[in-house]
Order: C-alpha cells, then sequence, then structure tokens
C-alpha cells in the first residue's frame, strides 16, 4: 500500500499520525489513495546536527521547595532518554538560571534588583555544585572527535544537574520567567558567554508554579500605589486580560473568566510577543528550538478571595491545579510562549508530584527533533506467510527540504545483497530504541557513495 503525504494530511481524522515534521508539504511521495491503517511518519536528516544548548528557566520562589526537588529526582531520566538519541548524547550545553529578576526598588522582599540577573548558575544559594569545574558556568559534555567526549565536570551528569536545579526558594515572589530567560540568552550578555552556539539546537524549559511577571515598568510594584490593589495581583491584572476587562482594574471583580490572553498593550508588562520575537530571531530556521513549560494549566481562570494570605477582601487568582504538596496558578503568559513554536513545544503540569512523563516528554521531542530514526508503533506484517516482518512503507529521499531548490525521490526498500543502493531496510538497536516495542529503526545504505548533503529520509510506515 503506497501513501501520499496529502491525502494522509486530509484524512486525519481517519489515519493517526505520528509525525516529527512540522506540517504536511506541498506535494506527496506518492500519488496512490491511501487506505485508513494507522501510520507512522519520520523525517530523519542524513548529516546530523548534533550540538544542543538546553537552558532550564527554574522558579526559585518560596513556593518551589517541593517541585524542585521532584526536579531533581527525575533529571536523571532525562539524560537517559536524551542518550538514546543517533549516535548517543548529543554534543550539550546545559545551564540553569532562576526567575529572579527582582521588583524595581520598590523594598520587597527578596526582590531587589536586578535579582540573579539571568546569570547562568552553578548550584543553590550561589553555591558551586560539587564534580563541575570551578570556573565553569554551564555544563558542557561533547564529543571530542575521537570516540571520547570532553567534558568540565567529574562524575555523573543527571546526579550534577540534580545539584544545579536546586536553586533554593528565596527567589522573587514576582517571578520574570521570559525576562530572565530573555536575558541569559541575549548575546550581549557577556556573563552567559560561550553557552549559545550559532550552529546548535535551542532547548527552553520553564518550570514554574506561577505565571510570568516580566515588568517593563517595575513602578507597578509600588506599595504605595493601593489603587492598582495587591501586589501579588498586579501580573495577573495587568499581564492578562479576559472577555469583559476592558480596564485592568476591572480584573479585580471576582469571577469566572473566560477567553483569556496575555495583555499585549500593557503600559507595566511586557507583552509576550517580545520574548517570542526574540527567542525565533536566535535562529534562522524556528523548527531548531524546542520549547517546554512545566507549570498550571492555563483555564480555568478564577478571580476568587485572597484566602492564601487570609486576606478574603482582597481578589487573588485561583489555582488550576493543586496536589498533596500545594497548588499552581495558571501560567498562561508562558504557554502563549511556548505556543508559538508549533511541534515544537511541550506541557506538563507541575501539579504532578513525579515529574518523569515531564521531563522524558520533553526529551522524547528534543530526540525527535535532532532526528529519530526508530520505530515508534509495531510495523504491520503485510506478508505473515513470509519470515519476518514485511512492512508496508513508502520511503523518500528529500534533498534541500523547504527551500526552491527541493527534490525528492523515492527509495527502493534494500535487497538481500544491497545492490540496489541507495535504499533502505530496518536494523535492530536495542540501545539506542530501547523504549520502542520492537527496537528497529530505519537506515539508509548509499554503498560506496555519499548522500547528497543536505538531505532528510522521510518515510511512512503502516503500524498496527
Amino acid at each position: 500500500m503506497i501513501f501520499d503525504r496529502r491525502l494522509l494530511c486530509s484524512f486525519g481524522a481517519g489515519v493517526l499520525v505520528t509525525s516529527l515534521l512540522a506540517g504536511c508539504p506541498d506535494r506527496g511521495i506518492s500519488e496512490v489513495v491511501p487506505n485508513q491503517d494507522k501510520a507512522e511518519v519520520k523525517d530523519i536528516p542524513l548529516q546530523l546536527n548534533r550540538n544542543l544548548d538546553l537552558l532550564f528557566v527554574i522558579d526559585n520562589s518560596g513556593s518551589m521547595k517541593e517541585e524542585q526537588t521532584g526536579l531533581a529526582a527525575n533529571f536523571p531520566k532525562f539524560v537517559q532518554v536524551l542518550q538514546q538519541v543517533q549516535g548517543g548524547l548529543p554534543d550539550v550545553h546545559m545551564g540553569v538560571v532562576s526567575s529572579n529578576m527582582g521588583a524595581g526598588n520598590n523594598g520587597i522582599n527578596n526582590c531587589t534588583p536586578p535579582g540573579d540577573a539571568g546569570h547562568l548558575l552553578q548550584g543553590p544559594g550561589g553555591t558551586h555544585c560539587s564534580g563541575l569545574d570551578p570556573n565553569a558556568k554551564f555544563i558542557s559534555d561533547v564529543s571530542d572527535g575521537a570516540n571520547g567526549r570532553t567534558t568540565n565536570y567529574t562524575g555523573d551528569l543527571g546526579t550534577l544537574f540534580s545539584c544545579m536545579a536546586q536553586l533554593g526558594t528565596d527567589g522573587c515572589g514576582l517571578e520574570a520567567h521570559l525576562e530572565s530567560m530573555r536575558t541569559a540568552l541575549d548575546p550581549a550578555n557577556a556573563f552567559n558567554a560561550g553557552f549559545i552556539r550559532k550552529d546548535a539546537y535551542l532547548g527552553i524549559v520553564i518550570i514554574g508554579d506561577e505565571d510570568d511577571c516580566s515588568a517593563k515598568d517595575p513602578s507597578v510594584f509600588s506599595p504605595s500605589d493601593t489603587a492598582k490593589g495587591p501586589i501579588n495581583f498586579r501580573c495577573a491584572e495587568y499581564g492578562v486580560t479576559c472577555d469583559g476587562d476592558t480596564d485592568p482594574l476591572h480584573m479585580q471583580v471576582k469571577g469566572v473568566r473566560a477567553n483569556c490572553k496575555p495583555r499585549e498593550d500593557s503600559q507595566y508588562i511586557f507583552p509576550v510577543q517580545r520574548y517570542i520575537d526574540f527567542v525565533k530571531g536566535l535562529k534562522s530556521d524556528p523548527k531548531s528550538i524546542v520549547v517546554a513549560d512545566i507549570g498550571a494549566p492555563k483555564e480555568p481562570w478564577v478571580i476568587g478571595d485572597n484566602t492564601y494570605e487570609q486576606k478574603p477582601t482582597e481578589p487573588a487568582l485561583q489555582a488550576s491545579c493543586q496536589s498533596s504538596t500545594g497548588f499552581a496558578v495558571p501560567t498562561l503568559r508562558v504557554q502563549t510562549f511556548t505556543g508559538a513554536f508549533p511541534d515544537r513545544n511541550s506541557f506538563s503540569t507541575i501539579c504532578n508530584t513525579d515529574f518523569s512523563d515531564a521531563l522524558i516528554n520533553i526529551a522524547q521531542l528534543i530526540k525527535e527533533v535532532i532526528g529519530d530514526p526508530c520505530i515508534e508503533g509495531t510495523l504491520k506484517d503485510i506478508d505473515p506467510n513470509t519470515a519476518g516482518v514485511q512492512p508496508d512503507c513508502v520511503v523518500s529521499q528529500v534533498t534541500d527540504p523547504g527551500t526552491a531548490m527541493e527534490t525528492e525521490k523515492i527509495l527502493p526498500e534494500c535487497d538481500g545483497s544491497h545492490s540496489n543502493t541507495p535504499c533502505w531496510t530496518f536494523q535492530t538497536d536495542a540501545m539506542q530504541c530501547a523504549s520502542t516495542p520492537s527496537m528497529l529503526k530505519l537506515v539508509t545504505d548509499y554503498g560506496n557513495n555519499p548522500a547528497p548533503l543536505n538531505t532528510h529520509i522521510k518515510a511512512q510506515c503502516v503500524v498496527q
């Protein structure tokens, strides 16, 4: 059975697609109408870029102790998935910044400007985690070109990062996740020099139990300006707008809100678009960027009594999720940021006390973006009477994808002697594909000839 990608997209209700593509192209690799079997779609670059820069933005306000502990406990599982990328662990830079950018000269506890200023942090409370080189500001673990690794640390990578992720809880409670991220990644930030590489994939993971409150005018936090309402409520009041909230002060009216979104015209809080444009501007191809939020669902958005501080007459944004260890309020601004990177974003609730699934999902997304040849499903055998699995796949070579020079060529399945190169086949890889049921990966054989530069292998296979 041969598939047409145009039809595969249009028949989305009847065909389950596990896709690594950013979207369906304008033309198909075949003109035969598909049946309604499930299909798995792969997009595998032949010339792998293994450089990956990972920035974790971690809320270090007073309510984050249990969440940081959960992150640290499960980070080794994140590393395990990254080690299943083609060729093993990518050439990684890994850094941590806090959400603390201060809150102006307003005398607010733990909010003295500039906070941590978007500086990469090496451990909790200004300490330097054991194992990291004394002068290092981030973890570097890259290939040495001779089947070895060059690192700036000793010991286990997962254990080291688990230490670095526990920043403590003495940071500002008016979190500026997005501004800290922007400052950390700004090429003009000499303190973090060397962390970002021009040719690397970029991963950004934001972890917090409250939304972003990046202020362009810190006077919004002035305690003397009581007309603006409770200080802890001003992030919602001036950073978000919902149906009926034509005036920011209307946000103080208690009740359920609908269609809430970031307030892009606020005189006090930066628009989220500022951060979307900045991050996309760091790379020539936005598809090389992966973003994730471990936060709280953006709905329901409810303004109720401030029972958290035992001030019931004051308005307060209510929790959208809770667990045995606490609660979290909607991280709507952060999710608006991550949502601007379609097919390259992930959301997981911070109210899950076990962060293993969240971190594994993020690592899987990174693995897919770099190039994952492993078959996630179980291949359908179209000829059970013949020994082995007879797959139903269409595989093509796409050169210069996404450009005016793009060309596409169907590749045959390799025959027994591999004399029909270039061709494709499946190989068992129990290490790289350990998390898949069949442990099979798609490989190509070009014989004695190199594959064309800037070539991707795109495949569609019927799975059970």
